[in-house]
């Protein structure tokens, strides 16, 4: 099982996608494997919501 969240990320706007932590940043996957993953600092970030 995973979380989906939804994520305004600064200058870039809002998306809805599974998040994992590394080093400060935080990797955004989409579940559709037809695009790539994002990847910005973790303080770009804010958690508007989440799906289950």
């Amino acid at each position: 099982m995973f979380l989906i969240l939804t994520f305004r990320i600064k200058d870039v706007g809002v998306t809805c996608k599974k998040i994992y932590h590394e080093d400060g940043k935080i990797r955004l996957k989409s579940i559709n494997d037809k695009y790539v993953d994002m990847v910005y600092p973790a303080e770009d970030s804010i958690l508007l919501g989440k799906l289950y």
